[in-house]
């Protein structure tokens, strides 16, 4: 994989931490970290699978709104879900 830059790699961070709260919360009316839970499934194609796909603008666009010390408190969720952040491609963003 080519080396990914640092805002990349936290933007590729940030959309798998919201799909976590996606699945975890479950909510349809609940705001995670400054995002409503009923459109973090924006972001769920951009993180999981053996190839995903880059992040969409939409997706891009929910990350750009989140409290990012809020979504710091997810990041030990990830492996719980099978969320791999290394296997995120890096263009696109």
């Amino acid at each position: 994989m080519a080396k990914v830059s640092d805002q990349k790699l936290m933007v590729y961070c940030l959309v798998a931490i919201f799909v976590v709260i996606a699945m975890v919360e479950g909510a349809k009316g609940a705001t995670i970290c400054n995002i409503p839970s009923s459109r973090l499934n924006l972001c769920r194609p951009a993180v999981t699978g053996r190839y995903p796909p880059p992040p969409t603008k939409q997706c891009c666009l929910l990350i750009k709104h989140a409290d990012l010390n809020c979504l710091c408190n997810f990041k030990d969720a990830l492996p719980a879900s099978n969320i791999i952040v290394t296997m995120i491609p890096n263009e696109g963003i």
